[in-house]
């Protein structure tokens, strides 16, 4: 945890690996990006297991760290939404029905695309869920708790 705190108190953009899989950005005072990465050499398990220690890390630091007192959504943009909308839903975010209003998280998705190889075709889709309702899924007393028995 103290490897969280000494990245967010320094100036400029925030930015977090909680593993190999997931990281997080804050682009907006009140608005954290979600980013994961391509992990198509992982099991399913594994990916379950990489993705919800992530979210229960990021729901821990949202209620200790100051600097994050103001983010309001945790999102993200991605082929991932677009293709599997149930499966994201599944993890308590609410999916778009479409880009309208998002240019700026579009232009910011196309640009990390431009770098990888696969999914070039697919359109994006976005993601978001209320801070509130994230820290009631994944906070401390929700990190002992399986969730998602029926995805996997």
């Amino acid at each position: 945890m103290e490897k969280i705190k000494a990245l967010f108190s320094e100036p400029g953009p925030y930015e977090h690996d909680f593993n190999e899989m997931l990281s997080c950005e804050l682009v907006e005072k009140d608005e954290l990006w979600l980013h994961i990465e391509d992990v198509r050499g992982m099991s399913l398990s594994e990916k379950r297991g990489y993705l919800l220690q992530g979210l229960y890390s990021l729901a821990k630091l949202l209620q200790e760290e100051p600097k994050l007192a103001n983010v309001k959504k945790i999102s993200g943009m991605s082929w991932i939404v677009s293709k599997n909308p149930k499966l994201v839903q599944s993890f308590g975010f609410s999916v778009a029905d479409n880009l309208d209003g998002l240019e700026k998280q579009k232009a910011e998705y196309d640009e990390r695309k431009s770098d990888r190889v696969v999914h070039q075709n697919q359109e994006p889709g976005y993601a978001y869920i209320e801070r509130e309702k994230f820290i009631e899924l994944y906070g401390a007393s929700k990190s002992q708790k399986p969730l998602l028995k029926s995805v996997f």
